[in-house]
């Protein structure tokens, strides 16, 4: 197996030199597993990791900013790191991948730092979903089409009371005593301010 390769170029005065890095890979009997050798941290702090703190120092600097001083400065820091992401990238399959994520989206990947209540994590999406894949994993789902609809809808009410602060039972209670009294159903659609 190849090793894995990071090269780094500094200017002097006569030239330049390139000084290249290899991190060699070695099998590990006991996890049954290829590992490479770890690059020094001095190595390591050369990548993308410069452009990711300079980001981070402009997001935290910003209060000390005009409006237009931060604007300017994040664009800077924000293309500094989709120039490190997608140039001069390692062969390697992950790499490239993660280089054509950067090309493709990767102004959307900066949407949580220009827009108020935007997480930068899709930890509410994971959650709202968690309980759907425990629920299919335990009963391994249903084979019928009027079961995966059933399963659908009761998903739906229990995800949107969840994020409403609303009881499912209760929920259900109004939905069947309206349906049983000939009345409209409850409404899942949050109350207006």
């Amino acid at each position: 197996m190849p090793p894995r390769t990071l090269q780094q170029v500094g200017l002097v005065e006569k030239p330049f030199v390139v000084t290249e890095h290899r991190a060699y890979a070695y099998w590990c009997d006991e996890c049954q597993a290829v590992h490479y050798a770890p690059f020094p941290d001095e190595v390591r702090a050369g990548g993308l990791l410069d452009a990711l703190k300079n980001l981070f120092d402009t997001i935290h600097q910003r209060d000390r900013m005009t409006a237009r001083g931060f604007a300017r400065a994040l664009k800077a820091a924000k293309r500094k790191v989709l120039e490190a992401a997608t140039r001069r990238v390692p062969a390697h399959a992950d790499a490239q991948t993660l280089a054509k994520r950067m090309r493709e989206n990767g102004e959307a990947y900066f949407t949580f730092v220009t827009t108020p209540g935007v997480e930068p994590t899709n930890n509410v999406a994971e959650q709202a979903l968690r309980f759907v894949v425990i629920d299919r994993r335990i009963t391994q789902g249903t084979r019928g089409e009027r079961g995966r609809r059933w399963c659908e809808r009761i998903w739906s009410v229990v995800a949107t009371c969840a994020q409403q602060g609303r009881s499912v039972y209760q929920f259900l209670v109004e939905a069947v005593h309206a349906h049983f009294a000939g009345a409209r159903a409850p409404s899942l659609l949050p109350s207006s301010p």
